[in-house]
């Protein structure tokens, strides 16, 4: 909660009306406050954006950003593509790097580090996975028909590209399905993404029905809920993904960053260092 009411704060910093500050403020309280227990943040933000289109109008446009990051994803793809294939084990190299592309995010920052990005990715293949966790996805793979992907920014689908490219090979046996969500929202990818990296040329993707920034199984469309229902194993992308689906009993397996200060602290994880951990592994307690 306090998190979500600081980032409304910050985004009133050039709003130069205390009144209508004020009044916003009061509406994004009660939001809040009438929220269920397993409401989630994400579906909580899109709620308040519709307060926030009432007050101040159309929210800041995306597109052009969004566009400009699939272009520089894209024109790394053949570089970090050939990294993956070259390594001992590309599928694993391939989780490590669709992992760092999670950093672009400007929901959960505000802002992206093009330094901070090239960074993760030039190191990506240095980090490491938890051993026991992969050796049960792979396990799993062995034998798996379908495998439902969630995405999460654009850019970083590039590298989402990648990594399904890798466990195509692997695990020729496995039907792929991606997931992206059903409306612009922050940056996050969409079917135009999708077919502006090339994605769409390889598996089938559908967009999730809603404009929340994750996957809330009770407001996506049914499409999406009964492919998710039917999948063998579902990889997740991003924060708001994990947010929107820990706890749902789905053999789902979450790869992202941990970039805001509640996931370092629930990981106990540097900022920016990353994840890969099955739903069923956390535990019903998430505190």
């Amino acid at each position: 909660m306090s998190c979500l009411i600081t980032r409304q704060m910050e985004n009133l910093k050039d709003v130069a009306s205390e009144e209508l500050k004020s009044a916003y403020m009061r509406e994004v309280f009660q939001i809040i406050g009438a929220a269920q227990p397993e409401d989630t943040a994400p579906v909580l933000i899109a709620k308040i954006n519709v307060i926030h289109q009432k007050y101040f109008g159309r929210a800041y446009s995306f597109e052009q950003l969004k566009k400009d990051y699939n272009h520089r994803m894209l024109e790394a793809e053949d570089a970090v593509r050939s990294r993956i294939a070259q390594s001992d084990d590309p599928v694993y190299q391939g989780i490590l790097y669709a992992r760092a592309g999670n950093y672009i995010d400007f929901g959960a920052m505000g802002s992206v580090s093009d330094e901070k990005l090239w960074e993760l990715i030039d190191t990506a293949s240095g980090e490491t996975l938890d051993a026991s966790e992969y050796s049960d996805f792979t396990n799993q793979m062995e034998t798996a028909g379908n495998l439902v992907y969630l995405t999460d920014n654009c850019g970083e689908i590039v590298l989402d590209k990648l990594l399904i490219e890798q466990l195509m090979k692997k695990y020729p046996q496995i039907h792929v399905t991606v997931i992206v969500r059903g409306e612009p929202v922050i940056n996050d990818a969409t079917i135009e993404d999708a077919n502006m990296t090339g994605l769409s040329d390889l598996v089938p993707v559908i967009g999730n029905g809603t404009k929340i920034a994750g996957t809330s199984l009770k407001h996506i469309s049914k499409e999406a809920r009964d492919l998710i229902a039917a999948a063998d194993l579902i990889l997740s992308k991003g924060q708001g993904n994990f947010e929107t689906l820990n706890n749902s009993g789905l053999n789902v397996y979450y790869m992202f960053l941990c970039k805001c200060s509640w996931f370092v602290t629930r990981f106990g994880l540097e900022q920016y260092k990353g994840v890969f951990v099955n739903d069923r592994s956390l535990g019903r307690d998430i505190s």
